[in-house]
């Protein structure tokens, strides 16, 4: 009987967690952009985006990428066998030889919702290779969507944060921008870090609203650039936020000295740079890759639901390499810099508890200038209730990320205050 010697495709849906299979991975950057709680994508494509994962690394993990065989107990001939395989919509298990795989329909994709009672089909060949073509006619998608789940409370948090952080963000800018007294080039460096904060959320609360709605890939992908763009410049004024402070205070270098538009190149320009090299690569990697293995109308339909550019390859690796970068050399910024602080306040003779809350007051406004919250935030259980609150916090923390920069470095600073409390009184 061919369907005793199918693959149960449910076992996927409860396999463990893969090993590493990449840089971004082992370096916790992943979870930046694909994990469920992503602030880059909604959680409906970011699930997607794991299934992918998971099939990558079953498919690294194969000891060879020729059609697999494995020995009879008598010693006799191999038997041939499809090797795992990912059709960008399911992740096909090790199947027999000449028979037709048959797989449930996914659960939902998109944000769309699918009857898993009914089957995907892919022919297995004779000499151990998968046909091109994966049937997925007989799935439907279902009038009416389960019960909301755990990802609905995430994406919640993330509105909330963001929506706070437009506020916020806002009010802090017209201060910086409407008070000449404010004006000096730190305060300039502080206003771009917010305008990127502005447009990042902006881009991400309008993909999150619209993503399910739009219709031509045209729009997707020009949306998804705008996105990679602002988010790159997200974390390149935060470069330039830790290098004006590094000539500042350890290099004791006058920042001012370095012209503002050497700063808006590095702000503004490499962004732009990175990812048109990044949105030029995709798309000629995508008029390579254009012989997809889904064959019929529904397969596709399945499958240009997601924006083509939003499916992870070498190429990512484009913006995603200089994330990585200044995340390091920030960190590496953060440590030279306290290093010099709790040195010169050992040297001063103040008590030692005053020093430790000045070492602890400075230290805690410096992470979300420099990005630091993002590494913290990297690694945690992602499992039962710990889990829940891991994704649940991380998602309001990176939400509130605008927030926090324009708390610490408007509202709270003496500077501001001080010019708010004079314009009062006159």
């Amino acid at each position: 009987m061919v369907r005793s010697n199918l693959m149960n495709m449910g076992s996927l849906r409860n396999a463990p967690d893969y090993p590493a299979t990449s840089l971004m991975e082992l370096s916790g950057v992943e979870n930046l952009y694909e994990n469920e709680t992503s602030p880059l994508l909604p959680p409906w494509l970011s699930r997607w985006r794991r299934r992918q994962l998971e099939c990558m690394a079953r498919m690294n993990g194969s000891q060879t990428a020729a059609p697999m065989t494995s020995d009879s107990s008598g010693g006799g001939e191999g038997v041939a066998r499809c090797p795992v395989s990912w059709d960008q919509v399911h992740c096909w298990p090790p199947s027999p030889a000449g028979a037709l795989a048959f797989a449930p329909c996914i659960d939902e994709l998109n944000g769309v919702y699918y009857d898993t009672t009914q089957n995907a089909t892919r022919w297995c060949f004779a000499n151990g290779t998968w046909d091109n073509y994966s049937n997925y006619s007989q799935c439907e998608e279902l009038v009416a969507p389960p019960p909301p789940s755990d990802a609905a409370t995430t994406l919640a948090f993330f509105f909330a944060g963001f929506c706070l952080s437009l506020f916020a963000l806002g009010v802090a800018i017209w201060i910086f921008l409407y008070f000449k007294d404010l004006r000096c080039l730190r305060n300039t460096i502080h206003t771009n870090l917010m305008i990127t904060y502005i447009f990042y959320d902006s881009t991400w609360i309008l993909n999150a609203c619209i993503q399910g709605y739009v219709s031509d890939l045209v729009t997707c992908n020009v949306l998804m650039i705008f996105i990679h763009y602002f988010y790159l410049t997200n974390f390149f004024w935060m470069f330039v936020e830790g290098l004006y402070l590094f000539i500042l205070v350890v290099v004791t270098f006058t920042g001012e000295k370095i012209k503002l538009r050497v700063y808006i190149s590095i702000g503004w320009g490499f962004p732009a740079a990175i990812v048109v090299t990044w949105a030029t690569a995709k798309h000629f990697g995508q008029l390579e890759s254009s012989d997809s293995t889904l064959g019929d109308s529904r397969g596709q339909k399945l499958l240009l639901r997601h924006c083509p550019w939003m499916a992870s390859d070498n190429f990512d690796w484009i913006h995603e390499a200089p994330v990585i970068t200044i995340l390091a050399t920030n960190l590496a910024f953060l440590i030279s810099i306290m290093w010099v602080l709790i040195t010169k306040l050992r040297s001063a003779n103040t008590p030692e508890t005053k020093q430790y809350r000045k070492a602890t007051k400075a230290l805690l406004v410096l992470f979300p200038l420099l990005g630091i919250t993002y590494i913290l935030m990297m690694q945690g259980p992602m499992e039962g209730v710990a889990g829940d609150v891991f994704r649940n916090t991380r998602a309001l923390l990176v939400g509130l990320q605008g927030f926090t920069v324009a708390l610490f470095y408007c509202f709270l600073n003496t500077e501001v205050q001080n010019t708010l409390r004079h314009r009062m009184s006159c």
